[in-house]
């Protein structure tokens, strides 16, 4: 029971942080090309969601003995 809770927590947490990484990466685009000027400081937002997309990865591949 608690084992499977945390598995849903951890991949709505895993698909909010890709979702979210995609998102800043079309308003940098966006803002850069047709504005000018870069919104967001892309290296640290996006480095810091990559990061977490590959923690989840680990964790999922952990959980299902991919390894």
């Amino acid at each position: 029971m608690l084992v499977k809770l945390l598995e849903k927590i951890q991949l709505t947490v895993g698909v909010l942080f890709l979702v979210v990484f995609f998102i800043t990466i079309i308003i940098q685009v966006i803002t850069r090309y047709m504005g000018g000027f870069s919104y967001l400081d892309g290296r640290s937002c996006d480095l810091f969601l990559y990061l977490g997309r590959v923690y989840g990865g680990l964790r999922h591949a952990q959980s299902k003995r991919a390894f």
